[in-house]
């Protein structure tokens, strides 16, 4: 079964398949909406598209710009503007999800938001264009280490049954799942179950415990780090970033808990803070790094080999 309808700048062929609505767009830029369920090419997020809504991918170029999905019970002529917005149906709703195509840049810390999703990791903002846009719930949301923008939008005489529909779909929000001993992004290293390392352990990783010979296999050189887990979370610590050499080989002592470079002189406690300097470091560096390990939300650490973030320390032992 098929049925067609016209929108601006295109005619959209929706055809059934086993239940499931595929729409097919011809004669229009950009591509096609679709409804059933949204799946994201790239970062492999997913959403259901509640009956009588559509989805409509964002797809900006070049790399590093929004992309996502904008679904809502009114036509969108570009997903990836909102200028349409500034005529906002007064019984329309929206949401849209959407990231950065080119992945943060900033280390990256912050836990996997917990599913389901709804409406309360959202909170009231300015409206984004004006005129009849109604004021936008806004909120972000991280899934397998990759943060996302999420939107909604309320005309004032949408239906009960749209509200809610929307919501719905909100709640259906699933994440990728992340695997031990994988690497999501070219960056996130898998590390395993957060259960895997009880409160109050410090374990060793040096580089063949690492999946580096893929995504990473041209850096050079040695990398160790220790993970460790605190009574409020996780971090790892480190002399060097993942590819700019190691500096020394660092050791751990375990009575207080600290770190040291016995051959070089160096004393470090357990939040990377020099204890004792040894001989100088070229580029005048004294601290360790402490590098961020997020949870994702099906449970797994995942370390940012890139990232420095000495505020996690603190948070773990807080």
């Amino acid at each position: 079964m098929t049925w067609r309808r016209r929108i601006t700048g295109g005619l959209v062929l929706v055809a059934v398949v086993g239940g499931i609505g595929i729409a097919v767009m011809s004669q229009r830029d950009g591509p096609p909406a679709v409804s059933g369920r949204f799946t994201h090419p790239r970062f492999g997020w997913s959403i259901d598209v509640p009956e009588g809504f559509e989805a409509f991918p964002i797809r900006v170029e070049p790399v590093h710009q929004a992309t996502g999905v904008l679904i809502s019970n009114f036509e969108v002529e570009d997903p990836s503007s909102l200028d349409e917005f500034r005529d906002f149906p007064s019984d329309g709703v929206a949401l849209r999800i959407w990231s950065n195509d080119g992945g943060p840049v900033a280390p990256i810390s912050n836990d996997d938001s917990a599913l389901p999703l709804d409406l309360s990791v959202l909170e009231e903002t300015t409206p984004y264009v004006g005129m009849s846009e109604p004021r936008p719930l806004f909120g972000a949301v991280y899934g397998a280490g990759h943060p996302y923008a999420v939107a909604v939008w309320f005309g004032p005489d949408a239906s009960e049954d749209d509200r809610a529909a929307i919501e719905s779909a909100l709640r259906t929000v699933e994440f990728r799942q992340t695997h031990p001993d994988t690497i999501i992004d070219r960056r996130l290293i898998v590390l395993g179950p957060a259960e895997d390392y009880p409160v109050g352990s410090v374990t060793r990783f040096d580089r063949d415990d690492l999946p580096l010979d893929g995504v990473f296999a041209h850096y050079e050189g040695e990398f160790t780090f220790y993970l460790v887990r605190g009574p409020s979370g996780s971090y790892a610590i480190t002399t060097d970033f993942l590819g700019s050499g190691i500096r020394c080989d660092l050791q751990l002592l375990r009575q207080p808990l600290t770190y040291a470079c016995p051959a070089e002189g160096w004393r470090w406690d357990r939040f990377g803070n020099v204890l004792e300097a040894g001989t100088p470091w070229p580029d005048g560096t004294s601290d360790l790094l402490i590098l961020p390990t997020p949870r994702s939300w099906d449970g797994n650490l995942m370390l940012d080999p890139f990232g420095n973030a000495p505020e996690e320390a603190d948070e773990a032992w807080g």
